[in-house]
């Protein structure tokens, strides 16, 4: 199987709190669709018996096996195909990523090892051992892994592809960058290899070059529901909320179930004012995902705007039910059933006393803070702005004045209002000159102001 990939319901791996790297799944499971003829499977079992080729036949047959959602039987295959020739690379990478499918992650390694030492040169052993280990967290082994793949075959975009994503892992976004951007060089026709590369743009406070990545791979593969998802994602950040609304919804009409993508447009319909819009996408959202406590959370509130307070206060008390640490749906519950169930919003108050007690908590702006932090995790910036603006009027000159300033900052930043967060980091680096991730904020920053500058004065 190779490594070049296209986007499927199954192999699309994102996540609403921030950007992330189409990875581990999706290279896991879409590799299965290979473009190796396979001819009509009875014609093969018949064949099959006499033919000499018959590792490969049974190769094949499981490949189709796999395209019908036969699992059991295409493992079958696979195994008869090792069986005839133990040395049958393709065989047992083709196992391995059946394993991988069904969350057998030891059976799976053993599988693409045992493919890599068949043929040291087959690649795409290489690439799913190490997207493997990148999905276990074990990131020695698979900075390893690359590494000899790189060796084997330094022109392959998906070796460029896996270390990028070993070092995005590592915290070293401009070299995951780098990495990125030569997976492009080597292979500019893969829509994947561009969102890959947007994500890691975004991810380094570069959202307009992110997007421009996501367009291309909007472009390049019109009917990939990861690339319309992360261009919509682009845009929502960018505040470009009419154009994020129109890609978000292309990328449901691919993939009509798609929980990221459903909750973004209930955060988009939120911003453009539209709440029984962006309700009834939230309910979509808890339908597909019961215990998703942050769609609880916003659908709450906006239940909540609609007068529909009882209902917006069970999908807070569900949202506790899920994450009992969760401090603002504590701290509505509070409120919010002072008057119609007082003992219970007393133990929600509690609870929420509670919490803030155990984080050294004393102020209504730290509170504020813990608010907006949570709403950043839950990808609804612009609340998460206004919570810490009103944190830094509440502030006046609290120990947390500087940690606003720096939370603000970078919020900024990652949404591409650089000016914006380039100020408030400044002011936050004012009180401690020393930290180390505001100045490295501002560098790269610093970087991308250059970038536009000489790009405007370029012939």
């Amino acid at each position: 199987m190779r490594a070049r990939t296209t986007g499927t319901k199954n192999g699309i791996v994102v996540y609403v709190a921030g950007y992330r790297l189409l990875s581990v799944c999706l290279i896991l499971v879409s590799l299965l669709v290979s473009t190796i003829r396979v001819v009509n499977a009875q014609g093969l079992e018949e064949a099959a018996p006499t033919d000499r080729q018959a590792a490969s036949a049974h190769n094949q047959l499981g490949l189709r096996y796999v395209a019908d959602g036969q699992v059991e039987l295409a493992e079958k295959e696979f195994k008869a195909a090792v069986a005839i020739d133990s040395k049958f690379a393709e065989a047992q990478n083709n196992l391995g990523v059946l394993y991988g499918r069904q969350g057998k992650k030891d059976l799976a390694e053993a599988m693409f090892r045992q493919a890599i030492e068949s043929n040291p040169q087959y690649t795409q052993a290489y690439v799913n051992l190490a997207m493997g280990f990148i999905g276990r967290n074990r990131l020695a082994e698979a900075k390893e892994t690359v590494q000899k793949l790189l060796q084997v075959a330094p022109d392959l975009a998906a070796a460029h592809s896996s270390l990028g994503m070993v070092e995005a892992k590592l915290g070293l976004g401009r070299e995951a960058v780098n990495s990125f951007r030569k997976a492009v060089a080597l292979d500019p026709d893969s829509a994947e290899a561009h969102v890959n590369l947007g994500i890691a743009l975004a991810e380094q406070f570069d959202l307009n070059g992110g997007l421009r990545e996501f367009s291309e791979a909007v472009r390049l593969s019109p009917t990939s529901a990861a690339a319309r998802y992360h261009k919509g994602r682009a845009l929502f950040n960018l505040s470009r909320y009419e154009e994020a609304k129109a890609e978000i919804e292309g990328a449901l009409q691919v993939q009509r179930d798609f929980p990221p993508a459903l909750y973004i447009l209930a955060l988009t319909e939120k911003q453009l004012d539209h709440i029984e819009r962006s309700v009834g996408l939230l309910q979509q959202v808890i339908t597909l995902e019961p215990n998703n406590a942050d769609a609880h959370f916003l659908l709450g509130q906006g239940l909540l705007r609609l007068g529909k307070t009882s209902v917006a206060s069970s999908h807070w008390k569900r949202c506790v039910e899920i994450n009992p640490g969760h401090e603002e749906a504590l701290y509505n519950l509070s409120r919010i059933l002072r008057k119609i169930e007082p003992e219970t919003a007393n133990s929600y108050q509690q609870s929420f006393l509670a919490l803030k007690q155990k984080e050294g908590i004393t102020t209504h702006a730290e509170s504020l803070r813990n608010f907006a932090l949570a709403r950043m995790q839950a990808g609804d910036w612009p609340e998460a702005i206004e919570q810490l603006h009103e944190a830094l009027t509440l502030c006046g000159d609290c120990r947390w004045r500087r940690s606003l300033h720096k939370d603000l900052g970078l919020t900024y930043s990652r949404l591409g209002r650089l000016t914006e967060g380039e100020r408030e980091l400044r002011l936050a680096l004012k009180q401690d000159p020393n930290d180390g991730e505001i100045l490295r904020a501002l560098e790269v920053i610093e970087t991308i102001q250059k970038n536009k500058q000489a790009a405007v004065k370029a012939p």
